[in-house]
């Protein structure tokens, strides 16, 4: 991608960069930008006052330096790895990410916070499933799914820009975002949640089971 143009990353998210040298010889800073994802007080008003950082950089800081000398020319590839689409689902699903009180936890999943000991959705090994993330609160959440990556369909309806396999996806305040996953690997149980690190902690998460024998 091109030097001065941003790209929004949400905590875990990973994107591969190819930088092309169209500037004059010299080191460039890669920074990262202010960001406001969400109001800086979530939980006021719901029986306790619980404040919350919204997570805004005060001011750019740099990330990195990247110094080139004279560019030499070279062929830019015409395609990347290509990315085979997942075949149609077996299964539509709906997790709707909010703020509330559950079990003395702030941050849910369809209406519930955590529990280690309760199985939130079962799959079957071998299927496909859209999964659907609505975002009903007024904070980005990273949605993140551990063991099997999934394929983006579209944002708000929208069809995703590029076709690629991601493990975590930013959805924003009152958005929604269309998945499929390929549950190809691995009985047993794993998670899914929101990959800020206190909303997790404080209920964001659901327990997977992936089951290998017909449900």
């Amino acid at each position: 991608m091109e030097l001065d143009t941003d790209l929004i990353l949400a905590p875990g998210e990973r994107a591969d960069l190819l930088v092309a040298g169209s500037r004059e010889p010299n080191t460039y800073a890669v920074v990262s930008l202010p960001y406001d994802r969400g109001i800086a007080d979530m939980m006021s008003g719901m029986g306790r006052q619980h404040h919350h950082r919204a997570g805004v950089n005060e001011a750019p800081y740099t990330l990195a330096r990247l110094s080139y000398g004279e560019p030499t020319t070279v062929p830019l590839p015409k395609m990347l790895l290509p990315t085979v689409a997942l075949p149609a689902p077996v299964r539509q699903r709906e997790f709707v990410l909010d703020h509330g009180i559950s079990q003395g936890q702030f941050f849910l999943i369809n209406g519930n916070g955590f529990e280690h000991n309760r199985i939130d959705t079962t799959v079957q090994l071998g299927t496909v499933e859209d999964w659907r993330i609505i975002n009903k609160a007024g904070m980005d959440h990273p949605f993140h799914i551990h063991t099997n990556a999934f394929q983006v369909l579209s944002q708000n309806g929208e069809p995703f820009p590029f076709q690629g396999w991601k493990d975590v996806v930013n959805v924003r305040a009152y958005s929604s975002v269309d998945l499929r996953i390929a549950f190809n690997d691995f009985p047993g149980k794993t998670v899914y949640h929101c990959h800020i690190l206190d909303h997790e902690d404080q209920g964001m998460m659901g327990i997977l089971e992936m089951q290998s024998t017909p449900l």
